[in-house]
């Protein structure tokens, strides 16, 4: 009896270990099935002379996730501004491209204003000095999102 016990103990804990063992490796088993189950849309990488530029996500839409966020003028409180120099390329680059992609910017002090679409991913930081506070909005089949950021052009 002592014997057969022992086998059938052996064999319960061998069945739910193969169980868990397959359950783990099709839970983790592509980067493609982990992004589909992203509910955010990707993070930009924002450059001006090789250097990163820090962001905040604001308001998006993605894969039916809804999320409003403040204005992109309030954000722009919480994200450390980045020193460049008058008319310095901003690169934008994202791991899964989106079909449509522009940039807004606005003085601090209300003067300037521009929004235009990003040709190739690059545009051209203002020749004035100030601070200037950028919108970058990308659309995707998944959804949109909106990215802020902060150039202090010296």
């Amino acid at each position: 009896m002592y014997r057969s016990v022992s086998k059938m103990t052996m064999s319960v804990i061998l069945l739910f270990s193969l169980t868990l063992l397959v359950s783990w490796v099709s839970g983790c088993s592509k980067k493609e099935d982990m992004e589909s189950v992203t509910v955010e849309p990707p993070n930009p990488k924002i450059t001006v002379d090789g250097k990163n530029v820090p962001f905040l996500l604001g308001s998006y839409q993605w894969k039916g996730a809804i999320t409003d966020a403040p204005q992109p003028s309030d954000l722009a409180e919480h994200v450390k501004p980045f020193n460049a120099s008058p008319s310095s390329l901003l690169k934008v680059e994202f791991d899964y491209k989106p079909n449509e992609l522009k940039l807004s910017a606005l003085a601090t002090d209300g003067n300037q204003n521009y929004s235009e679409p990003i040709d190739g991913f690059e545009a051209m930081l203002p020749a004035e000095k100030g601070r200037f506070i950028y919108t970058l909005w990308g659309v995707w089949k998944e959804g949109h999102g909106v990215y802020v950021f902060v150039i202090d052009i010296k």
